[in-house]
């Protein structure tokens, strides 16, 4: 019946999506997406989305840092304390 094939489709569709693990590129391609659109990244909120550690957020963000400098001379990422967020800044 219907009911039925509706049923095993939800069941199949939420198994799925809790069988669908995170990966380093994606958790760092995610942050890059955030700076590229003029936002700041809440390490906070981040490492709570991807249940990462925090020395897993700090490489994450050096690496982005790093490809920042070797590509793009002109930006640079900077940590603000007072709101605790990282962002892109442009180089004069």
């Amino acid at each position: 019946s219907i009911y039925s094939f509706h049923r095993h489709f939800n069941y199949t569709v939420s198994t799925y999506k809790n069988l669908m693990k995170v990966v380093k590129s994606q958790v760092i391609l995610y942050m890059y997406e955030l700076l590229l659109s003029k936002k700041t990244i809440n390490p906070k909120d981040v490492k709570t989305k991807f249940e990462i550690e925090d020395k897993t957020f700090l490489r994450y963000i050096q690496e982005i840092r790093a490809y920042y400098y070797n590509m793009y001379k002109t930006e640079r990422i900077v940590y603000s304390k007072s709101m605790k967020v990282y962002f892109l800044v442009e180089d004069k």
